[in-house]
């Protein structure tokens, strides 16, 4: 029997033990409380990577990442793998199949889309096409890259793949070739619709694909264009970008807004030779948008830079292929091979390697890996880059294996500084007096070769090799003439033909015989020219020619030599407007330039553009045509003033301090008036309680006013604003105005409107001066601007 002792002496260490535990219960969670916190924060830091620094480059998106578009390296990321809604940042994957298209013979952009009445039934940002209307491929382009036209998506899907449904197939299919593992498209367009979603790291992705593709940023690069130029009813485009205009360097790529998804923005600028990827999604506004992509942008081009290992088209080897038609390719750059290191980093520690295939048998396919590109910082791999096969190698016949093992054993090339083989002799025939050719006979043995060669084809490596070799050591040309060359099998004999005519490229006529040489090595023989470099396509035009082109349509546009700039402010300051805008219009890019020197520095860009003009505008008055002095060197210099008193004064209008006092008095007492009398009070009632007159007032509310302004949105499209500046600003250098819009808006004016928009947008006149130029106050003066510009907003609206 246990003692009442004992079972108290039980019970009591029972409790203690019960106590124990509960205090080491309540010590764990006190424990958990505050490592809860500190392990929620940790958790929120890891979910929220940062910039080197620790800066969030993009605070106020939902979703972000940066990347180098060379290499494809991540620069910052944000929530990069969340799906979520793209909008018409969809159009990206739209637009890189109709490229792909156009890129592999498909579609040409000249090409006629038609639309179907589904496509034209699109609502949202679209171009308006009517059921059955026709446009171009390339119009359908623009209208899809600065429109972000939903029924020009809808009609080149349909071309493409005879209906949405099945080009959204391929999207998806394109996509799953990419990697793209946080993406499914339901539409082609970025409409919101279910199970649509992707990533910022696989838009990313896609924008990187797109980019493979230069001709691209011609769409998507550019500020203004027209559709249906040539019609009654031309469709002004303004790209839905607006860093394209605003932000040095960027060229793309494509904006996108559902209420859904927000604001959205996958962007590309391109500085030194370093292009960046801007991706954000779920951005409250446009301006927020454009910030913090533009803040994403100085952080990279202002920390990191590009090494560059090879570019496009450099040699990188070449490439040994047993029993191939041909025995060695030669291997160039299909793109810029290039490392992103950090500004400051010692670029000497970065070293790499090309390693090759061993063993690789005909044949070989395009495409086909061949080897890779190895970079090395110190003894660490950094980098790879798969390296390809740039064409199909069939395997060689029996005739072929046989002529190379005997040209290898007579000592290597079939010609060499002009000597003959086993297989020819070439011989030059003097040129007479009354021919402008020189012939090249080579004697051949057709008669023995395989019937079932194909002479043509198979005998031009044999040919070309010998007749350029030849002329290289052997003829004597005219380095600035041109040399054509000719092809003649006849029975047994090829004859070739040599023709110096010692014309101009632009009169060359191609001949229809390819010549397989290189570039350095015609080079090296000192010959002032290269010999048609294309010649090894039969069809294409050559280099050279596409190239001349090049030079002329730049050429074309029209630059003012210094007596006419001259001439025309001469004019100018004697009152010709005609001279006046043509001065600005020649100048814009002068203005561009100096406002570069400006940017990031918390003001819009228009703005100081703006500002410049008024510098160029004053420069043109002001100019000595005594000076000796060129009349850029003299604007530049007040373009910069203009500028730096705009940023000294931190704004376009300078209020003075007593009128800002005033203005603060009156809004004080109008607060304490609605509240004593519980409405708003009248101006003589504001005045009579501060003891002023009632202009007083009125003037002193004016200057707190924010201006008026030519900024102010005319118009949104797929939620990014088209402002009056837009009207305005053309950096074609061809017009300021847009002729079928703000010059008919002003000409519809009365003369003293016109006035006042002149001399307050071009004479850089105050409100005040204004005023006392036409005798009237200067809260008239402001009423009637605010109308002349409501006014032209209608208009243009119209």
């Amino acid at each position: 029997m246990i003692s009442s002792t004992c079972m108290e002496h039980a019970v009591s260490k029972s409790f203690e033990e019960v106590t124990l535990v509960k205090k080491r219960i309540m010590a764990s969670f006190m424990t958990l409380c505050i490592l809860l916190p500190l392990m929620a924060s940790t958790a929120l830091a890891e979910e929220t990577p940062k910039a080197a620094g620790g800066a969030d480059l993009a605070p106020s998106a939902r979703s972000a990442i940066l990347m180098d578009a060379d290499t494809g390296t991540v620069i910052f990321e944000k929530n990069s793998h969340d799906q979520l809604p793209p909008a018409s940042i969809t159009k990206i994957m739209t637009m890189l199949l109709t490229i792909e298209a156009v890129d592999s013979g498909k579609l040409k952009m000249t090409d006629k889309v038609r639309t179907s009445e589904y496509a034209a039934s699109m609502g949202g940002s679209q171009i308006f096409l009517e059921p059955g209307e026709e446009m171009t491929v390339d119009d359908m382009l623009k209208g899809i890259a600065m429109a972000s036209g939903n029924d020009a998506s809808v009609a080149m899907a349909e071309k493409i793949a005879g209906s949405e449904e099945a080009f959204v197939q391929l999207m998806n299919e394109r996509a799953k070739e990419l990697g793209m593992k946080d993406t499914h498209f339901s539409n082609c367009n970025g409409l919101p619709v279910e199970n649509h979603y992707s990533s910022a790291h696989d838009i990313a992705v896609m924008s990187r694909e797109l980019l493979k593709h230069p001709g691209i940023t011609k769409y998507t690069g550019a500020y203004q264009d027209y559709l249906r130029k040539d019609s009654e009813k031309p469709f002004w485009l303004v790209n839905t970008n607006k860093l394209v205009r605003f932000y040095s360097g960027a060229d793309g790529l494509k904006t996108g807004y559902t209420s859904e998804a927000k604001f959205c923005l996958s962007a590309t600028a391109m500085k030194d030779g370093l292009r960046t990827i801007a991706v954000v999604l779920g951005e409250p506004n446009t301006k927020t948008r454009n910030s913090e992509v533009s803040s994403m942008f100085d952080y990279a081009f202002g920390q990191y830079t590009m090494k560059a290992l090879y570019k496009s088209g450099d040699l990188l080897g070449s490439l040994k292929i047993e029993k191939g038609e041909v025995a060695e390719l030669p291997l160039n750059a299909t793109q810029n091979y290039s490392v992103l290191m950090r500004k400051g980093a010692k670029s000497d520690e970065i070293r790499h390697e090309l390693l090759m295939a061993k063993e690789l048998k005909a044949p070989v396919k395009a495409g086909q890996s061949v080897g890779k590109l190895v970079v090395y910082q110190g003894n660490e791999v950094i980098k790879e880059f798969d390296i390809q096969a740039p064409q199909d190698v069939n395997k060689a016949g029996w005739w072929k294996l046989f002529k190379r093992t005997t040209s290898n054993l007579s000592g290597g090339r079939l010609m060499n500084e002009g000597t003959g083989t086993n297989f020819m002799n070439l011989q030059f025939a003097a040129k007479s007096e009354n021919e402008s050719f020189a012939r090249v006979t080579v004697a051949a043995f057709i008669s023995q070769l395989d019937p079932t060669m194909d002479e043509l084809s198979d005998l031009k490596t044999v040919i070309s090799e010998a007749v350029t070799n030849s002329i290289i050591h052997g003829y004597n040309n005219n380095p600035e003439g041109v040399v054509s060359i000719q092809a003649e099998i006849r029975d047994d004999m090829i004859t070739i033909i040599v023709e110096d005519r010692g014309e101009g490229i632009e009169d060359l006529e191609l001949a229809k015989q390819p010549l397989y040489t290189s570039k350095p090595e015609l080079e090296r023989s000192g010959m002032g020219f290269t010999i048609m470099e294309n010649f090894m396509d039969e069809f294409e035009v050559s280099r050279v020619g596409v190239l001349m082109d090049a030079e002329v349509k730049q050429s074309s546009q029209t630059y003012l030599d210094d007596a006419e700039v001259k001439r025309l402010i001469a004019l100018s300051q004697s009152g010709d407007h005609v001279a006046r805008d043509t001065l600005v219009n020649c100048n814009i890019r002068l203005v561009w330039s100096v406002v570069q020197r400006f940017m990031n520095r918390g003001y819009e860009p228009e703005d100081l553009f703006q500002i410049g003009c008024i510098g160029l505008l004053k420069s043109v008055d002001k100019f000595d045509l005594s000076y000796d002095v060129k009349f850029s060197t003299y604007a530049v210099p007040m373009i910069i003033g203009e500028i730096q008193r705009f940023l000294r004064d931190d704004g376009t209008l300078k209020v003075s301090r007593s009128l800002k006092e005033m203005a603060n008095k009156v809004r004080k007492k109008r607060d304490e008036l609605s509240k004593h009398l519980d409405r708003l009070p009248t101006i003589k009632e504001v005045a009579a309680e501060l003891g002023v007159t009632p202009e007083e007032v009125v003037f002193a509310q004016e200057a707190n006013k924010p201006p008026t302004s030519i900024h102010e949105t005319v118009f949104e499209n797929d939620g990014d604003p088209i402002t009056l500046m837009d009207q305005i600003a053309d950096e074609s250098q061809e017009r300021w105005f847009d002729k079928l819009a703000l010059n008919e808006a002003i000409g519809g004016l009365s003369e003293r409107e016109r006035l006042i928009v002149y001399l307050r947008y071009y004479r850089d006149q105050t409100q005040s001066e204004v005023a006392s130029r036409l005798g009237i106050s200067q809260v008239q003066v402001s009423r009637l601007e605010k109308k002349i510009l409501q006014s032209i907003r209608d208009q243009i609206a119209q």
